[in-house]
C-alpha cells in the first residue's frame, strides 16, 4: 500500500496499527504519488508550451486579464518552473518539494480561473466569445481538484473496496433481490 502525500491525523483505532508503521519512512513519496506529481508538472509544462506558442500578442487577445499582470510569455516561464519543481519533486520523491510546487500550482491556477472568469464575463455578448464560456468552469474545476489533492491527496471512493478485495483480483458479488 503506498503513502499518499498527506497523512490524516490517527484515530484510535489506527493507533493500534501504528506500531507495525514506525519503520515506515514517511518522508519518501509512494509510486502514485510521484506519478500524480508527474502529471501535474505535465500540465504546467503543457500550459507553459502552449503560451510559448501564442506569444504576447496573440496571448494578449486571448487572455486580456490575465496578461494585465505579466505578458505571457512571463507566464510560460512560471508554469515552467512550477513543472520543473514538481519533476524534481517526484524524481527526488521529496513531499515536501511535492507539497511546494503543489501549493504553487494551485495559485498560479487560481489566479487563471479568477482572471479567465473576468474575462469570459466582459465579453460574454461577443459572439465569437461565446465557445469560451465552458473555460472559467475547466479553470475552476482544475483549481477544486489541486486543493482536494492538497488536503487529502491520492485517496479515492474505492479505497475502501481495494482494501476489502486485495490483489487476489476478487471482485463483490453483486447481490441480487
Amino acid at each position: 500500500m503506498g503513502l499518499s502525500l498527506y497523512t490524516p491525523p490517527m484515530s484510535i483505532d489506527d493507533m493500534v496499527t501504528a506500531e507495525a508503521l514506525r519503520d515506515v519512512d514517511f518522508t519518501r513519496m509512494s509510486v502514485r504519488a510521484r506519478i500524480y506529481t508527474g502529471v501535474a508538472a505535465a500540465r504546467a509544462v503543457a500550459t507553459a508550451g502552449v503560451l510559448l506558442a501564442m506569444g504576447n500578442e496573440l496571448g494578449a487577445r486571448v487572455y486580456p486579464t490575465v496578461t494585465d499582470l505579466f505578458t505571457t510569455t512571463v507566464w510560460a516561464h512560471l508554469w515552467t518552473a512550477v513543472g520543473i519543481l514538481l519533476i524534481v519533486s517526484a524524481i527526488r520523491s521529496s513531499i515536501f518539494l511535492a507539497r511546494l510546487g503543489l501549493i504553487i500550482l494551485a495559485t498560479i491556477t487560481s489566479i487563471w480561473a479568477v482572471a479567465v472568469t473576468i474575462t469570459t464575463s466582459i465579453s460574454i455578448g461577443d459572439s465569437g466569445m461565446m465557445a469560451l464560456v465552458i473555460s472559467p468552469v475547466l479553470w475552476w474545476a482544475l483549481v477544486l481538484k489541486d486543493l482536494v489533492v492538497l488536503r487529502q491527496p491520492l485517496v479515492s471512493p474505492f479505497e475502501e473496496l481495494a482494501k476489502r478485495y486485495p490483489v487476489e483480483g476478487k471482485s463483490p458479488s453483486a447481490s441480487t433481490g
